[in-house]
């Protein structure tokens, strides 16, 4: 599996480096029972703190769920100071930008979803544009949405030291490969109540070309799955306060990865909060909203005892809803009466 070839050769970077991927392995059994294999990889994709307000990002089926026109991007970057004996910096970078809208004429919302993951030497950019169908059930709203995945990967060879020079996948250029998936994902939601769905990303598990003759090297995508759910709670005494606790399950071949998160909110303005990975790190959030423009912070701390810097997190959001007067106005002049 590449996947597995590619975390060898990141081990090469570094003394140690491996042992920092392995952090994920060491999550939370929870749920283990509904995926399951021998394969074990340490890097999962779009592992973002702030996933509580970019919900599109990992389930399809929240498209078009607020009612308006939503972006939102996130930049972050893991294990701050974390270098190569060289000094050049390997430690993990992430860039999410998503935009969803629904539109009445469909019955539903479109949605694009740009991500970029940097690792090292090894780069994935992908994009993925998708449709969900709203419907209506009981007193909340249901989303089933659709994603077309398109992902590019690279990873740059030249940059790697090899203990074993004979090593077949050895080589002094940059390989690359153009894949294609697809991602399906279900959402409920209460208003101002709560939320739940689930997700799977890369469905098919597709496999690109053999970028070597001389050893079997190809990229491949690897199935994953979200549970995500949260709850809103007013305070009865003090209603400008409002408690907002939620959580994310990531499940990956042989791995697994818990997010439990708390979000205090004042007046729909300002917010706070905490997040927690078990055995791996505790984040602090916050953020203010100002003429419906978003802004949030988070730090990740070390948690996992390993020596490495703590992840910095920005986001920046903004949605609107497009208001049209159906009313027909008809202006009449008197001189024409």
């Amino acid at each position: 599996m590449v996947k597995e070839k590619i975390f060898n050769l990141a081990h090469l970077l570094k003394s140690g480096t491996l042992s920092l991927f392995m952090i994920h392995r060491s999550i939370i059994v929870f749920l283990c029972l509904l995926l399951c294999s021998s394969l074990v990889y340490g890097q999962q994709d779009r592992h973002f703190t702030q996933y509580m307000f970019a919900k599109t990002s990992v389930n399809p089926g929240a498209a078009g769920s607020t009612g308006g026109i939503c972006l939102n991007g996130i930049v972050r970057q893991m294990w701050t100071g974390f270098q190569n004996a060289d000094g050049t910096n390997v430690a993990p970078e992430s860039f999410l930008l998503t935009a969803d809208a629904p539109f009445k004429f469909v019955h539903g919302a479109f949605s694009l979803t740009i991500l970029q993951e940097k690792l090292a030497f090894w780069k994935d950019i992908s994009v993925n544009l998708g449709y969900t169908y709203i419907g209506s059930i009981g007193r909340g709203d249901f989303g089933a949405g659709f994603q077309i995945e398109f992902e590019n990967r690279s990873i740059d060879f030249s940059q790697l030291n090899f203990v074993d020079e004979d090593d077949p996948i050895k080589s002094e250029e940059e390989d690359s490969d153009m894949l294609f998936d697809f991602a399906l994902g279900f959402y409920y939601e209460v208003p101002d109540t709560y939320y739940i769905g689930v997700s799977t990303f890369d469905i098919l598990e597709s496999s690109g070309k053999n970028l070597r003759e001389e050893s079997d090297f190809s990229f491949n995508t690897d199935r994953s799955i979200y549970l995500l759910g949260g709850y809103n709670y007013v305070l009865p005494s003090n209603p400008s306060y409002e408690i907002k606790p939620s959580a994310m399950v990531h499940l990956t071949p042989g791995a697994m990865q818990l997010d439990v998160s708390g979000i205090v909110e004042y007046q729909n303005k300002f917010w706070g909060g905490i997040n927690f990975r078990p055995q791996e790190s505790i984040g602090l959030i916050a953020g203010v909203m100002f003429k419906k423009f978003m802004i949030g912070y988070s730090y990740d701390v070390n948690i996992s005892g390993l020596k490495i810097g703590g992840s910095h997190e920005i986001r920046l959001g903004y949605c609107f809803k497009l208001e049209f007067d159906r009313a027909i106005k008809i202006y009449r002049n008197t001189r024409f009466l």
